[in-house]
């Protein structure tokens, strides 16, 4: 809210410094709060669909250990994977994942 009464383009620092410096210091706060390791960081996504695409994106680099994105559907574990949603998923997940 704070960044949408300051009219920020919050694409990166140099775009918006204190757009940037505002989600670090709610990130961190958020980290407090939920009691995660200090080295946890993170960004503040601006749709669910946004947030829907960074976790699946995120989740098969993880299984694949980062060869996905450099080898693509030929990456080792890339054929096992799968995703599940219950039919309550926000509507982004399917598009995503098709």
């Amino acid at each position: 809210m704070l960044t949408a009464t300051i009219g920020a383009q919050c694409m990166s620092w140099q775009t918006s410094p204190a757009a940037t410096e505002l989600e670090q210091a709610m990130m961190e706060w958020l980290r407090g709060m939920l009691g995660l390791p200090e080295a946890f960081t993170g960004s503040i996504q601006d749709t669910a669909s946004s947030a829907t695409l960074v976790a699946i994106l995120m989740a098969r680099e993880r299984a694949t250990g980062g060869r996905f994105k450099e080898e693509g559907a030929g990456a080792e574990g890339a054929a096992r994977l799968r995703v599940y949603a219950s039919e309550e998923a926000h509507s982004s997940v399917e598009r995503r994942c098709s």
